[in-house]
């Protein structure tokens, strides 16, 4: 199913805890990797103005961040995983973006500092811009996540979107690949009100959106076949649904699909699959539409 993993990598704990998952997915599935790292000399800002990074400091920082890849690669190439390296001047996502483009990868497997409230905020997420402009679908494992393991059950969301209908397939040859059940999860969210006055919706209201999901989640259900082993409808935020069901299950991985968004619609809208990927305790896989 992977034929090329990239590996994106900052040499921190969490990128090292992701390449350890990218070596065991490059092990089952037989698929090269191709680790990447970025190194941006951006100005430097002194009382009189910008100076830019000097020539030599930038040409030696990239001779090492060369050297330290191919100190991750060697015990790659040992296990027979072709593997290659590549520094190159950008930022980091950009970077990622355009490797992946390049290789035709059909995984990007990336660790995130998992960082929420105002580190978040002022910090952002390397691997959270990341997944938004990839052009393929995107692991990401939290530094504190659990070390590499079978996948025997996914968290597969959905919202009936074409953007989840995608990632709900990709799924489902996950687990297919890898003898994993599928856990489906719809969460109904039915928001009412005028202005800043919040109003309850009307029981009847809930319970029918409710039985409407777990009808559409049958008949998902009969078109996956025995993949599917259980099947969780809930009201609330999408992303704690999510999370809730992947507890109760003891799911290995979560699969969410991403409308991809950016700028103005990503800042007013945000992202149920960014809010997932920053708090869950196990791996996420984003997918896309291409």
């Amino acid at each position: 199913m992977f034929e090329k993993i990239l590996a994106p990598t900052d040499f921190s704990a969490p990128a090292e805890l992701a390449l350890r998952h990218a070596r065991a997915l490059a092990e089952r599935h037989g698929s090269s990797i191709e680790l990447l790292t970025a190194v941006h000399g951006s100005e430097i800002w002194l009382a009189d103005g910008p100076i830019p990074v000097p020539g030599d400091y930038l040409a030696d920082a990239q001779r090492q961040a060369l050297r330290d890849l191919e100190g991750l690669a060697a015990p790659l190439h040992a296990k027979g995983i072709d593997t290659g390296c590549r520094v190159v001047e950008d930022r980091p996502e950009s970077a990622i973006r355009s490797a992946a483009l390049e290789i035709g990868a059909d995984l990007i497997v990336m660790g995130t500092h998992g960082r929420t409230g105002i580190a978040h905020a002022v910090m952002g997420s390397v691997a959270e811009r990341a997944l938004r402009e990839a052009p393929c679908p995107v692991l990401t494992i939290r530094g504190d996540g659990p070390e590499p393991r079978p996948v025997r059950t996914i968290a597969a969301a959905t919202d009936f979107s074409a953007d989840a209908g995608h990632a709900l397939g990709w799924a489902g040859e996950l687990a297919e690949s890898c003898g994993a059940d599928l856990v489906l999860v719809h969460a109904v969210s039915m928001p009412f009100g005028v202005g800043a006055l919040e109003v309850a919706v009307p029981d009847p209201a809930q319970s029918a959106a409710e039985a409407a999901a777990r009808e559409a989640l049958e008949q998902q259900r009969g078109e996956l076949g025995d993949l599917v082993s259980e099947l969780v409808v809930d009201s609330g935020p999408a992303d704690a649904i999510i999370l809730s069901a992947a507890r109760r299950f003891s799911c290995d991985l979560i699969v969410v699909g991403s409308r991809g968004r950016t700028g103005l619609a990503h800042v007013v809208l945000g992202s149920t699959a960014e809010r997932v990927v920053r708090t869950a305790p196990i791996p996420v896989a984003t997918v896309k539409l291409p």
